[in-house]
């Protein structure tokens, strides 16, 4: 057992910690970019454009999770850098072949797909196929650099990946009504040119044949059999809200409830993405070498709690005032959706790293049965709202019906990572009381003033901060691994 232990920690320290820390900054720089220029995005551009924008983004969502068929995530996997190599190159032709078939269909069937998801220019549409094929090479460059430890570079272009989008966007925007949907496509272009010149970079040093491309497709055939079903329903099942709601409400509701979805996705893209990647990296290279993950699943489940209950202290700024203030008078009502939908995202944020563990223990089969089951129940929240014709009850169902999914994914990770499921239940319910706590003594204090909320919230995520370190968690390292090396 100790020799087994020592093995891990082995594997779990340096490059992967430093690793994690070049990782997570490059991610916070690029949505701490997108984060502060969304002031700007919606003083250029009305809800309702904004609206169209969320269906516009929501489709390519989907789209980007089918175009390379899912091999992107078994990039990490392989022992032999040629096999990961392959990976890449058959992901990037699976994203261009993916792309050409929906660019014929959506050819076909021009008419009915505008009127389907209420696009209002053809030319967004055919937008949606370059998009989704430009995202899949990225999604498969972006883990490629994570395998070769090229963690420099991953930083840099998620950099570049927050903020090129967004300057063109704003540029764009000030010349055209369409400056939105341009800047998003040549930001795309851009990063992916850039993601390529870095893999190039470490090219020469693979032996890489076209010949085995094939045999490799099909060594790692359960990823589009069994996760690409998964993958695409679970992206159905959160992006089809957005384009539900704006197909059948108006559009300037769509473009409040795409808003505060996306001000919600923010934070928890940036910690989920960041964390998650490097705890695929990791558990890969554990569980490959044949040891338990039940540990970095469970030290990796406390610290996303940790921030979680961050997020949960910041709902005291959250009113119409603030909103207004910050985002412009049109956006004040959607305050209302993020305290709605803000348990949906947290609790997202606390499961959807720890995913990965159902790919790295082979379990692909029993994610595609939870994830159909999710799928059925945000369908019928959806189908609810329309019939009673009620925004609210949407928001309100999607949020309720998130919340149990990713509490019940989360238990079913667990189990998978052959974690304790009461001790990662008791330390969940530690974190999320001792924020609800002082999320309530500070609403107590709240007023009028954005300043003095400002003063109450930070006070209260430092209490927070020390209570968990000195009291809930007196072992517990505040950084993104703790002193053996773990997360």
């Amino acid at each position: 057992m100790q020799r087994a232990r020592e093995k891990i920690l082995r594997l779990t320290l340096s490059p992967t910690a430093k690793g994690g820390a070049i990782i997570l900054s490059g991610n916070l720089l690029g949505q701490l970019i997108a984060v502060i220029s969304t002031p700007l995005l919606t003083r250029v551009y009305d809800p309702s454009i904004l609206g169209v924008y969320g269906i516009f983004t929501s489709i390519v969502s989907v789209v980007a999770v089918i175009s390379s068929m899912r091999y992107e995530l078994a990039i990490a996997l392989p022992k032999e850098d040629a096999k990961a190599a392959s990976l890449l190159v058959v992901s990037a032709i699976a994203s261009l072949l993916i792309a050409v078939l929906i660019l014929i269909l959506c050819f076909i069937f021009k008419n009915e797909l505008i009127a389907l998801t209420g696009l209002t220019n053809s030319a967004y549409l055919f937008l949606i196929p370059l998009s989704g094929a430009i995202i899949g090479v990225q999604q498969a460059s972006l883990q490629y650099l994570l395998r070769t430890n090229s963690y420099y570079n991953y930083a840099i272009s998620r950099v570049f990946q927050g903020s090129s989008i967004i300057i063109l966007q704003i540029v764009f925007g000030l010349v055209t009504g369409y400056g939105i949907f341009i800047g998003d496509s040549l930001g795309k272009v851009f990063i992916v040119l850039l993601l390529v010149y870095f893999v190039s970079k470490n090219w020469s040093r693979v032996s890489f044949q076209c010949s085995n491309l094939l045999d490799i497709a099909k060594a790692y055939s359960q990823f589009p059999k069994y996760n690409l079903p998964a993958a695409m329903l679970g992206a159905l099942s959160i992006n089809l809200p957005i384009i539900i709601i704006n197909s059948h409400f108006t559009s300037a509701a769509g473009g409040h409830f795409y808003m505060a979805y996306r001000l919600l996705s923010l934070p928890v893209q940036l910690l989920s993405q960041a964390i998650g990647q490097v705890f695929l990296a990791t558990a890969s290279r554990i569980y490959a070498n044949g040891l338990p993950i039940d540990t970095i699943t469970k030290d990796t489940i406390r610290n996303l709690s940790i921030a979680g209950g961050s997020l949960i202290l910041g709902l005291n700024l959250v009113t119409r005032d603030n909103v207004s203030i910050i985002l412009g008078e049109a956006w004040g009502p959607l305050y209302s959706y993020v305290l709605i939908m803000s348990p949906w995202f947290i609790f997202m944020l606390i499961s959807s790293p720890i995913s990965h563990v159902m790919n790295i223990s082979g379990k692909q089969k029993q994610s595609l049965i939870f994830t159909i089951v999710e799928f059925t129940l945000r369908c019928s929240i959806l189908y609810a709202s329309i019939m009673y014709n009620n925004i609210f009850l949407a928001a309100m169902g999607l949020s309720i019906v998130g919340s149990v999914i990713s509490v019940s994914g989360l238990l079913m990770f667990v189990i998978a990572a052959k974690a304790s499921v009461r001790k990662v239940i008791l330390d969940l319910l530690k974190v999320l009381l001792t924020a609800f706590s002082l999320l309530a003594l500070t609403l107590a204090f709240r007023n009028d003033s954005l300043f003095v909320n400002l003063i109450f919230s930070s006070i209260s995520l430092l209490s927070f901060l020390l209570i968990i370190k000195f009291v809930v968690f007196k072992d517990l390292n505040l950084g993104l691994y703790d002193k053996g090396g773990r997360f």
